[in-house]
């Protein structure tokens, strides 16, 4: 049985998330009609797109369900990129095996190994959409398929755990928001501006000097807390060089870094 790589482009096609929702689809074949025949093998090959940001591989295997064969224009195609039209062309019925577009078997991965550096679509990728895949060749991607699908992690099992907390005053904090309101100090991003009613009176309330670092004591809210998105919170908590950032400090970096000083959470 023949194998084969079929290659899309995702500045045109939305490929990678046609693999991920559809079990059966079609694939574009401009190369090798009369040879592609069913029950061939074919992996997907996702081009470089966007000047190389997308990094190029392989997304996915299928299996070919039917010969190749011509269908008109589609416009209601789903997965066609706004401004390409879609064009009469000759396809072929496939079934995806298994996907793994955020793990991709990336072209640098097959041009480093022997077994696949000879690759066609590597040596000849601008030269068309349908490459065959020798017999050796399929053996290690089909290895590297493997590898992928083996990256699982076991989560979600219940454990009890024990921890030190910090008491807090929530009429300090509800104070805090009555003063500044469901603003971020520091980025001055409103959540409810970014994500509409579900963002909508959301913000993270923060000691200006922790709690864990000074003790008990008494606190005011508008000299002592701040709010803040979760973003600049997480900044806050997070140590340079040993050291906590400061709001202050942290405003200096948003405004050196992003443009206008503004940044979006997510």
């Amino acid at each position: 049985m023949a194998t084969w790589i079929f290659q899309y482009n995702p500045d045109v096609y939305q490929i990678e998330r046609c693999v991920e929702q559809e079990e059966k689809w079609v694939l574009d074949v401009n190369q090798h009609r009369k040879s592609i025949k069913v029950g061939n093998r074919a992996y997907v090959w996702v081009s470089g797109g966007n000047r190389q940001a997308t990094p190029a591989g392989i997304i996915a295997s299928c299996k070919i369900l039917s010969l190749p064969r011509d269908v008109e224009a589609d416009p209601s195609d789903p997965y066609l990129k706004p401004g390409h039209e879609s064009q009469p062309c000759c396809v072929v019925d496939v079934k995806f095996e298994h996907s793994f577009t955020h793990g991709r078997i990336l072209r640098a991965t097959l041009q480093k190994d022997e077994r696949t550096e000879r690759l066609s679509i590597l040596k000849d990728y601008w030269k068309g959409t349908n490459f065959k895949v020798e017999p050796g060749e399929e053996e290690a991607i089909e290895g590297f398929i493997g590898e992928l699908l083996a990256q699982e992690y076991r989560e979600g099992a219940v454990k009890d755990r024990s921890c030190k907390g910090y008491e807090r005053d929530a009429n300090a904090r509800n104070e805090c928001i009555a003063y500044y309101g469901y603003v971020c100090q520091v980025c001055k991003v409103k959540l409810g501006d970014v994500y509409g009613d579900v963002g909508k009176d959301f913000i993270h309330v923060h000691h200006i000097e922790f709690l864990s670092s000074a003790g008990e004591r008494n606190t005011a809210p508008q000299r002592d807390l701040i709010t803040v998105c979760l973003n600049c919170h997480s900044m806050l908590h997070r140590k340079v060089n040993g050291e906590y950032l400061s709001v202050e400090e942290l405003k200096e970096r948003i405004k050196t870094t992003l443009p206008f000083g503004r940044v979006c959470t997510g």
